[in-house]
């Protein structure tokens, strides 16, 4: 999971004064997936997230490739705000699954069950 993307480049001890603006110079965090998909022995896996704007599935093609991912799942950015999930899964073999809309509750078993078959391949 991404913890976050940016992180600040200082921290500053104690509490700010109020101001109209504030200005904050952030740089990028590790990508820690990539990492351990570089690093995984044969028998591990990795799986990632691509949320994305609508249509950008290309995008999460290209992680899944970059990051030596053995699945990716691509949703869009409305799913954050939502208790329902939309997505498609991507696997490394270039095969794909289309998941229709439903609780996320739902997504997380179906999820896990795809997992569980990436062991045994």
């Amino acid at each position: 999971a991404a913890v976050a993307d940016y992180r600040p480049v200082a921290a500053i001890p104690g509490k700010f004064a109020r101001s109209k603006t504030m200005t904050l110079e952030l740089e990028g965090t590790p990508d820690i997936l990539a990492a351990a998909g570089l690093q995984k022995r044969p028998d591990q896996r990795t799986i990632g997230f691509a949320l994305e704007t609508t249509g950008n599935i290309d995008r999460a093609r290209e992680k899944l490739e970059r990051k030596h991912l053995d699945l990716i799942v691509y949703n869009t950015i409305e799913t954050i705000a939502s208790p329902d999930i939309e997505a498609t899964l991507l696997w490394a073999d270039g095969s794909s699954e289309e998941l229709s809309c439903r609780p996320k509750e739902e997504f997380a078993d179906i999820l896990l069950q795809r997992a569980a078959r990436l062991m045994f391949r």
